[in-house]
C-alpha cells in the first residue's frame, strides 16, 4: 500500500527540515544554516550527521526512492504473478507520488540541480526499478511462453514514460494532483506495445 514516506535514523529531522525549507525556497535558495535552523541544531552537526545541502538532497532522493520501490516491489506478486502487472505496479507507484506530492515534487525537479550526479542518482533508481520488472516479466513468460522476452532498456521505457507522465502532472500549483489514474493509461499502452493494437487479446480486453 502506498503511503507517506517515513524518515527513521539520526537524519530523520534534517531531511524533514530540508523538505521544509526547499519546499518553500527551491533548491538553489536554501541554505544549510535555514535546514539546521529548522531542525533545531547547529550547522556543524548538521554537517556531521548528513553533510551539506547537496547531501541532504542526495539522502532524500535515496530515502525516497527507496519507498517508491518497497511500495511497488510490495504489490508486485513474484511468486505467482497474475497478468496486468505493469498497471499494478504504475498504479502502486503513482499512488506513493500522490501520497508524497512534496516529497516527489522535490525529488523529481530540484535533483536536476545537482547536476550529474543528480541525473546518476536517478539511472540508478530506474536501474533497480528495471531489475525488478526483468524478474516479475520473466515469470510471467513462465506461465505464458508465448509472451516475448524484451530487451532491458524496455523496461526503463516504461519507467521514464510513466515518470514524465506523472511529471506533466506535478508540474503545477495544484496541491492535490491527481496521479492515479495515470496508471490506467501506462497499462494500456504497454499491453498494446507487448501484444499489439490489433491482437485479439488485447481487443477483448479493452472492447466497450
Amino acid at each position: 500500500m502506498a503511503g507517506p514516506l517515513v524518515l527513521s535514523g539520526e537524519q530523520a529531522p534534517i531531511l524533514d527540515a530540508a523538505i521544509s525549507v526547499m519546499a518553500r525556497r527551491g533548491y538553489v535558495e536554501s541554505t544549510e544554516s535555514a535546514i539546521a535552523e529548522v531542525a533545531g541544531i547547529g550547522e556543524a552537526e548538521l554537517r556531521r550527521r548528513v553533510g551539506d545541502k547537496a547531501a541532504c538532497m542526495i539522502a532524500l532522493y535515496e530515502a525516497f526512492s527507496g519507498h517508491l520501490f518497497e511500495v511497488v516491489a510490495n504489490e508486485i506478486d513474484l511468486e505467482a504473478p497474475p497478468p496486468g502487472f505493469v498497471e499494478v505496479a504504475a498504479a502502486a507507484y503513482l499512488g506513493a507520488l500522490e501520497d508524497n506530492v512534496v516529497v516527489a515534487r522535490l525529488t523529481m525537479f530540484e535533483i536536476d540541480h545537482l547536476g550529474r550526479s543528480g541525473r546518476n542518482l536517478r539511472r540508478r533508481s530506474a536501474a533497480r526499478f528495471g531489475e525488478l520488472f526483468h524478474h516479475r516479466h520473466a515469470l510471467e513468460r513462465r506461465i505464458r511462453p508465448s509472451l516475448g522476452e524484451l530487451p532491458d532498456q524496455t523496461y526503463l521505457a516504461i519507467l521514464f514514460a510513466t515518470r514524465e507522465l506523472a511529471a506533466a502532472v506535478l508540474d503545477s500549483d495544484d496541491p492535490t494532483p491527481q496521479l492515479r489514474p495515470l496508471a490506467k493509461t501506462v497499462g494500456l499502452w504497454v499491453r498494446a506495445m507487448i501484444s499489439g493494437a490489433q491482437s485479439e487479446e488485447f481487443g477483448a480486453a479493452h472492447r466497450p
